[in-house]
């Protein structure tokens, strides 16, 4: 497992450590070997000790670099954006916050449906996708939503169409 920014992940796996035959790792990352009859419910049992935690996105380590209502997003932007390319150390790739979100369309798709995407009530043009995020997102139901993402101009089969990356997500309430 890995995790950026001050949130500790390794302390909620080690809080199960009988579970695992051998596990290890630091504040951001950790790994484990154990049973695979036991995975089932090292997943349950992690799954519970981080149910109900939830801090701002500025307290997990994420910088935003700017909060967008979903009207500013658009494929101009995404293009004024890759004039600051290329991303790196010290040129970090810029992350967006949009609060409020409705969803008006969700789907899961990939290989055992691990991903996610939304669409949006008012705005069906741009599409969010969660890689690795299906699960939360299916959970996270209609909204509201607030997601901290990146921005793309992706193109398949010839089409393009805008694109948020989910870095982040959260359900307030």
């Amino acid at each position: 497992g890995r995790v950026s920014g001050a949130f500790n992940f390794f302390e909620r796996v080690e809080a199960h450590g009988g579970l695992f035959a051998r596990l290890g790792g630091h504040a951001q990352a950790f790994g484990f070997s154990a049973e695979p009859g036991r995975l089932p419910e090292i997943r349950d049992r992690i799954a519970q000790s981080l149910e109900g935690y939830r801090e701002s996105a500025e307290r997990r380590g994420l910088h935003i670099d700017a909060k967008l209502p979903l009207e500013s997003i658009s494929a101009e932007l995404v293009r004024e954006l890759a004039r600051f390319e290329p991303y790196g150390h010290m040129n970090e790739e810029p992350l967006f916050l949009t609060t409020g979100l409705r969803v008006g369309d969700s789907q899961r798709f990939g290989s055992g449906r691990v991903h996610g995407k939304f669409r949006f009530a008012g705005r069906p043009a741009v599409e969010a996708v969660g890689w690795n995020m299906g699960a939360v997102m299916q959970a996270a139901g209609a909204g509201p939503l607030d997601l901290v993402y990146r921005l793309e101009l992706n193109e398949y089969n010839g089409v393009k169409s805008l694109r948020m990356l989910i870095v982040d997500m959260d359900v307030p309430g």
